[in-house]
């Protein structure tokens, strides 16, 4: 780049018509601000210059100016100059700046700015400059670690909320299974209360089926034994007072053969209260 830019102005020396003549030194000096520039290097410039001297001359400036400024260290500014002329005088100057390396010198490092108000101003610009550079790249770490690290908590309370969404559905589950389970205990509990009521209901029976089953021994005993037979009055208000749906119910909590037993004492009860009517007729 800097070579670029140095065969750019050399050509601009050699080339162009210049009131004050033809161009016969090229001088490179060292600029410090608030003092008086330094020669670095001359270079005699010869008659009908070509490309290949522009080249040449292009590249020993540039090598001689990054030398020196690595001898001095820090950023430092070179002007290049162009003599025209039997007087010598320039008329066109280049001025380039080179970022030298620090020097290893046991003194300690050299300033590239005097210690002057811009000297100072320069050394708190670059100072300022390089704070600002730290801040920002300490910000942009943050930023990333920051954004890293919501990345990672949204995933967690995602996996979070699935896991308690599947939670709230066990427990309901469970609790729905737990009502059925009330339920059927409920169920259960009612068959058996009213298989007992009927087991109860059979005992009662048992005693008239039993003497209907062996029969009497003589009209009149038997006669005498149905009219005051106080269980034989039970069972037969017992089975006057039941219901259509009492019955019903009794035909789902009875086994087939305890139902038909019962329906045999209802119809023996009732042929026998037939019976009794038609003799009292």
């Amino acid at each position: 780049m800097l070579r670029k830019k140095l065969e750019t102005w050399l050509r601009k020396q050699f080339y162009a018509s210049k009131d004050e003549g033809e161009c016969v030194r090229i001088a490179l000096k060292h600029s410090i601000p608030g003092s008086k520039s330094s020669d670095v290097a001359s270079i005699d410039v010869p008659e009908n210059p070509g490309d290949e001297f522009i080249g040449e001359c292009s590249a020993d400036i540039e090598n001689t100016a990054l030398t020196d400024a690595a001898g001095i260290g820090g950023v430092q500014t070179y002007v290049v100059l162009g003599y025209f002329g039997e007087n010598k005088s320039h008329s066109s100057r280049l001025t380039f700046r080179v970022d030298g390396e620090e020097s290893d010198d046991g003194d300690g490092v050299l300033s590239s700015e005097p210690p002057n108000k811009t000297g100072l101003m320069s050394q708190m610009m670059r100072h300022v400059e390089a704070s600002m550079k730290m801040l920002i790249s300490s910000q942009a770490q943050n930023m990333s670690s920051s954004q890293r690290t919501i990345h990672r908590l949204n995933e967690r309370l995602e996996q979070l909320e699935t896991d308690r969404i599947k939670t709230i559905e066990l427990v309901e589950n469970l609790v729905s299974m737990r009502h059925e389970r009330e339920l059927d205990w409920k169920k259960q509990e009612t068959r058996e209360h009213m298989l007992g009521e009927a087991v109860k209901s059979v005992k009662l029976l048992a005693p008239v089926i039993a003497h209907k089953l062996t029969g009497p021994k003589n009209g009149s005993a038997s006669n005498q034994s149905t009219d005051g037979d106080p269980v034989r009055e039970i069972v037969k208000n017992f089975a006057s007072s039941l219901q259509p749906k009492q019955l019903a119910d009794l035909q789902k909590v009875l086994q087939p053969d305890q139902l038909a037993a019962f329906m045999e004492l209802a119809t023996i009860l009732q042929d026998e209260e037939k019976d009794q009517e038609k003799t009292d007729a």
